[in-house]
């Protein structure tokens, strides 16, 4: 059977990892890929693996880092975020602090024990980070994550409550343009997906106004 393109490029960041000397320990693998896992509503490729210590982002870069140099189309490098670009998809290792209380948990990914974020985690870190760049998948994910989690979602608010805002005018400004739609007909819906489709603004926003609330 042939790999998924997430297969492929989880064995390439382990590889990565493996060759910079990083104990499996020190990064979390978080993002869409590990929601798809869970909640099996989207498909989703690219793999995003997170570090709190900024030591360790020494030996990742392709520009002494040679593991996977054979399939790397482009990489950028920044002091907390290296992306490497390959024709199955992207692989993001980020450098960013916990947000929430949810830490991650252990589980096998390809018959590998690794640190696996929490939802609520995941989430979290995508309002915190990017609440300005708020994308339509983010939008999809969070009607999915809040309907299974909303109340640890809620409970943990006060992490990303300055950017809340910030998401409900995204929201807005996706709605107005149609972006939404026309973003969402080039993704694969999947079964855990279809009890929100069509409903995904409107559960946006009033997990964001039960997220104010909780908050005053």
């Amino acid at each position: 059977m042939a790999k998924k393109p997430w297969e492929i490029l989880f064995r390439r960041a382990l590889a990565q990892m493996d060759n910079a000397g990083i104990p499996k320990d020190h990064w979390a693998f978080g993002g869409g890929t590990v929601l798809q896992f869970e909640f099996n509503h989207r498909d989703s490729k690219d793999i995003d693996i997170f570090f709190n210590k900024p030591e360790l982002f020494d030996g990742l870069s392709p520009e002494v880092n040679h593991a996977v140099a054979a399939n790397l189309i482009h990489f950028t490098t920044h002091f907390q975020h290296i992306r490497l670009w390959f024709k199955e998809g992207e692989i993001d290792f980020v450098l960013t602090r916990q947000i929430t209380q949810m830490k991650p948990r252990s589980a096998l990914v390809l018959d590998v024990e690794v640190n696996v974020e929490h939802p609520v985690e995941i989430i979290a870190k995508k309002i915190y980070h990017r609440a300005e760049e708020f994308k339509p998948r983010d939008i999809f994910d969070l009607a999915v994550v809040s309907g299974g989690y909303r109340n640890k979602l809620l409970e943990n608010a006060a992490a990303f409550a300055k950017e809340l805002s910030v998401v409900a005018r995204r929201l807005d400004e996706i709605e107005k343009t149609g972006e939404f739609e026309e973003v969402m007909k080039t993704y694969t819906i999947l079964p855990g997906g279809k009890q929100v489709r069509g409903k995904e603004i409107a559960l946006c926003r009033q997990f964001v106004e039960d997220a104010f609330h909780t908050l005053v």
